[in-house]
């Protein structure tokens, strides 16, 4: 939406100054202005999660998001196994979720989309700032350079503040997300450079081409066994272990799956409960997600009973009763009213309000935060981390 709507804005603006007559008849804003409205109602389906997770915009829950804005370093920092760019693959471990700032795009590419911004500064300057002279590939690179800046973090100041309170936008968790966009901008540039470069090699275009290319499969040669990786026939052979349980579960019954001897991660555990509930027809409680309701994060992490209970009791439970899950020889089933009567109101609340602070304790991010606000209102930090959670859990967020 961001750079769509920056180069429709510039787009419209250029032509309204060049005199485009098109620009002047309620036709051409009808046709642009329904055109919007069926593109919004067919992405409708994929907005509407976003606009339910979306919480109301402040600036605390900034702070706690804030750290996955790309820095200049993220644009830098390398993978391992990069065959000539391996030594970027150390820059920017020592910062907060830094798997999540790998966003070198190759050297290639990074020089490129650099020259790209130079050229269109420097047109601007040329033209003493006015925007309309540009060209249509000067108007992409413009419209990449603002969105790079909006979404650009120096320590933890950004110009995504002012999107973050667009509706919507609170719903979003990672930020580093936008190289996804932004690689429409590299890939322009590096088209952009080697078109003016083949332009002025005349006869010479062929061996000119040839070496581009041996450049390029260069700067992005890459050593596979240098990546983390997990085994398919790993993950196959802990589904496979649920199959005899679930087999003997009738279908469209409700599981939870809550291994007492726990050996791998919590998440592995979801995902298995999640894969194997689809071969067996079966519903699940267990799933995997980016984000989920504060009842449910507890359960996601250690998937238990007293966890679990937490959870369903705060939802309109709709199934007779619940297969627990143990291990492949151990099931057992509870009632609803079983799991309402574990947890009243006072001990769910408790329950929570506990939870929540074990979870604030774990993230350094919040707890910088915590720390801040607690030097700010003068009370000791532990103070201020229980009326964090409380606050978490009475809004539920």
């Amino acid at each position: 939406m961001v750079p769509t709507g920056i180069l429709l804005l510039l787009g419209v603006l250029k032509g309204w100054r060049d005199g485009n007559n098109a620009l002047k008849r309620g036709k051409w804003y009808a046709l642009i202005g329904a055109s919007l409205v069926a593109n919004l109602l067919v992405l409708w389906p994929l907005m509407q999660p976003y606009t339910k997770r979306a919480i109301p915009s402040s600036y605390e829950h900034y702070q706690q998001i804030v750290h996955t804005i790309p820095t200049i370093k993220s644009y830098f920092y390398s993978t391992r196994g990069s065959v000539v760019w391996e030594f970027f693959s150390d820059m920017n471990v020592q910062i907060q979720m830094w798997g999540q700032h790998q966003l070198f795009s190759g050297g290639v590419a990074t020089v490129c989309l650099f020259l790209g911004f130079i050229w269109v500064v420097a047109t601007l300057f040329r033209s003493n700032w006015r925007i309309f002279s540009l060209s249509t590939t000067q108007m992409l690179l413009i419209t990449g350079l603002i969105t790079f800046i909006l979404f650009l973090r120096i320590d933890r100041v950004s110009a995504y503040l002012a999107l973050y309170y667009i509706p919507g936008f609170s719903s979003l968790r990672s930020l580093t997300r936008i190289i996804n966009i932004q690689l429409l901008f590299f890939a322009i540039s590096v088209s952009f450079v080697f078109a003016a470069i083949l332009k002025k090699s005349g006869k010479r275009n062929t061996v000119v081409f040839l070496l581009a290319l041996g450049v390029l499969v260069l700067d992005n040669s890459f050593d596979g066994n240098g990546i983390f990786r997990k085994s398919k026939s790993e993950a196959r052979e802990r589904v496979s272990v649920l199959d005899d349980a679930l087999s003997r579960i009738p279908d469209g019954s409700v599981f939870s799956y809550e291994p007492t001897n726990p050996d791998d991660l919590p998440i592995h555990h979801q995902l298995d409960a999640m894969l194997a509930s689809q071969r067996h027809n079966l519903k699940t409680v267990n799933g995997y997600t980016a984000t989920s309701p504060v009842e449910f994060s507890f359960y996601w992490h250690d998937p238990n009973a007293p966890n679990r209970n937490y959870w369903l009791s705060s939802q309109n439970l709709e199934f007779d009763s619940l297969f627990v899950v143990e291990s492949p020889d151990s099931t057992h089933t509870v009632t609803p009213s079983e799991i309402q009567s574990s947890m009243s109101d006072k001990v769910q609340y408790e329950f929570g309000v506990r939870q929540m602070i074990r979870v604030i304790k774990s993230d350094s991010g919040w707890m910088e935060s915590i720390r801040k606000k607690a030097e700010k209102q003068k009370i000791p930090v532990d103070s201020m981390i229980v009326l964090d959670a409380i606050w978490m859990v009475k809004n539920n967020e």
